[in-house]
């Protein structure tokens, strides 16, 4: 089990964010941007921790900005960023934005920090432009998919009875778990699911039937209750 005090992807290196943090003499948005660009490479979030990286180094140019900085206590400054960089694994941009930052720990220098942002936008484009978006990202882009593969299994003018019959089982089906009727948005959110599974390289059509079979037996035998109670069946003759 993974420790929530000291994780993984921090105890692996050899010189931890928190020595560079206190080293420094980093104030608490420097320190948290340290801490993201740390382990941008190692926690598979690169793009996320990298612009949580950018927003902390731009609240601190904010507040310095604002006259809210008062200067920051002197580190020890005996952590060389090369290190740092060996030990985090870290591209040469990266590498850069902690030079600047160590030096403009404590001076107010809005030029470096923009410089910064700078660094940190062309490594968040580079890192954009290969990352796969994180699950549950990219929400839109599935739903057109899921709209796209809806028209072509029915039509783009789907005949309304046939269409309507789709939305009232979608909605009758979310409405065990959800409790209230939902219609058109529980055809999305189903037909959703149901891309998210086969991008999952689950076998739907095998669920599907498997569930088709299930609901069978299940009537079959409410059936078979009704006509031992009595109770006229639909279907039965005579």
């Amino acid at each position: 089990m993974s420790n929530p005090i000291n994780p993984s992807h921090y105890n692996r290196f050899s010189i931890e964010p928190i020595a560079v943090i206190e080293n420094w003499g980093l104030s608490f948005c420097f320190g948290n941007a340290v801490k993201y660009i740390a382990r941008a490479p190692h926690k598979g979030t690169q793009l996320q921790d990298l612009r949580k990286a950018r927003w902390y180094l731009n609240r601190e140019l904010e507040r310095m900005q604002a006259g809210k900085t008062t200067g920051y206590p002197e580190g020890d400054l005996t952590i060389w960023v090369g290190d740092v960089m060996n030990s985090w694994d870290l591209s040469e941009g990266l590498g850069e934005v902690l030079r600047i930052l160590k030096c403009s720990a404590s001076i107010d220098r809005a030029n470096d920090f923009r410089r910064m942002l700078e660094l940190l936008d062309s490594e968040i484009s580079k890192v954009d432009a290969t990352e796969a978006p994180p699950k549950g990202e990219g929400v839109s882009e599935l739903v057109s998919e899921v709209g796209a593969w809806h028209r072509s299994l029915f039509g783009e003018f789907a005949p309304e009875d046939h269409r309507r019959a789709i939305v009232m089982k979608a909605s009758e089906e979310m409405g065990e778990f959800m409790g209230d009727p939902c219609q058109e948005e529980a055809a999305d959110v189903i037909l959703c699911l149901m891309a998210l599974a086969s991008r999952e390289g689950w076998d739907l059509e095998a669920a599907v039937r498997a569930k088709l079979a299930v609901l069978i037996e299940r009537g079959q035998g409410q059936k078979d209750r009704d006509r031992e109670r009595g109770i006229p069946v639909v279907g039965d003759h005579g």
